[in-house]
């Protein structure tokens, strides 16, 4: 087996993103739902639905050039998971922080748990880990942003304008994160021959 991943990055960006998108429909999903039995004070269901989203679309790919096993998604919903439900019993916790302390923390925990999945020596876990924690920051960074919106309606008075750089906001996590991601997969630190 080659000792390096042979997924073309762009495969493995256009995954990722719709991983993204997925996951965002699972949030609004399971929101709606929470929300219809009066459930409003709990964040588990984000690093649920991203966990679920992101993790089954690599996963699917994973599995056709590395033979990946489950395990690979069980780790992305639990990695992403356990911040969120720690950060749900932590009463005093500022609300516009969550997200991001939860996506930081839950994508570097779920890049850690996923790279114990790979074949030996096919990936720099160290490199998957801190590229996969730099792209969470800025993929959960880029959609707090959007509380921007709430100044910039002074400047811009335009609500569908607004309204698209929120969606452009939201949307551009998936790319970033698949590519930052996607570069420690296909650039993996060089492995001495022996």
């Amino acid at each position: 087996m080659s000792s390096v991943i042979q997924i073309p990055l762009r495969k493995w960006v256009f995954t990722t993103t719709l991983g993204w998108i997925l996951g965002i429909i699972l949030i609004i999903a399971t929101s709606t739902f929470l929300e219809f039995f009066g459930i409003t004070d709990m964040q588990l269901y984000i690093g649920l639905s991203m966990g679920i989203g992101i993790g089954f679309l690599q996963w699917i790919l994973l599995r056709k050039y590395l033979n990946i096993g489950k395990l690979y998604l069980l780790y992305s919903i639990i990695g992403l998971c356990l911040p969120y439900y720690i950060i749900d019993t932590i009463p005093t916790l500022n609300p516009s922080s969550v997200m991001l302390l939860g996506s930081c923390v839950g994508g570097t925990f779920a890049a850690y748990l996923q790279s114990t999945t790979f074949p030996h020596k096919s990936l720099n876990t160290s490199k998957w880990v801190l590229f996969s924690g730099i792209a969470w920051i800025l993929s959960s960074g880029l959609i707090q942003l959007i509380t921007l919106t709430n100044e910039l309606k002074y400047f811009i008075p335009n609500v569908f304008v607004l309204a698209i750089w929120n969606l452009f906001l939201i949307l551009s996590g998936g790319p970033i994160l698949g590519l930052l991601t996607g570069i420690a997969l296909k650039y993996p630190a060089k492995i001495p021959q022996q």
